[in-house]
């Protein structure tokens, strides 16, 4: 391989520790603007990050945060960093999933919520809705739980401030925010 080659890396990987230092921060500072809300996943913005040998990546996908006012009710306000998905090459840029979801009114959120929904509910669940445009969340039939509500996606670059996500919130959301 070329010193350029090796140069190249570096400067990517640099733009990438970078990305992941942003997302963090923006993850923190959502925290603090949502007052009255707690994170569902207490710290945790990942759980899928390999730390074995023999696999094919060792870095984060994307990164999540739940947030819900107290454990008994059904519904959460979540976001979903996706960074890159190592399934489905079509994801051209990193995205951001806001979303509310609420989840079948015999459990609680708590119970049912799973870190990443708003990520399926945009890859998996339908037909792929465009960047920035609101969408109805509704999980399969065949699916275990019931997922519904509102979410967006959103290229990550777009977003630059708290008050961007919380715009984002107010669009999609049923419920009063901060």
């Amino acid at each position: 391989m070329s010193e350029q080659y090796g140069k190249r890396v570096g400067q990517a990987l640099r733009a990438v520790h970078q990305l992941h230092s942003d997302s963090s921060r923006l993850l923190v500072d959502m925290d603090m603007v949502m007052h009255g809300w707690k994170s569902m996943y207490d710290n945790t913005v990942n759980n899928d990050i390999p730390y074995t040998a023999g696999k094919d990546r060792y870095m984060a996908e994307g990164l999540f945060r739940h947030y819900y006012q107290n454990q008994e009710m059904n519904f959460v306000v979540a976001l979903n960093l996706c960074f890159f998905d190592s399934e489905d090459p079509t994801l051209d840029e990193p995205i951001l999933v806001a979303a509310e979801l609420n989840y079948d009114s015999q459990s609680t959120a708590k119970d049912t919520s799973r870190a990443w929904d708003p990520w399926n509910a945009f890859f998996i669940w339908g037909e792929r809705p465009k960047l920035h445009d609101v969408f109805v969340v509704t999980s399969p039939e065949s699916f275990e739980r019931e997922v519904a509500g509102n979410a967006i996606a959103v290229p990550l670059y777009d977003v630059t401030s708290t008050d961007y996500v919380k715009g984002l919130l107010a669009n999609i959301c049923t419920v009063l925010l901060p």
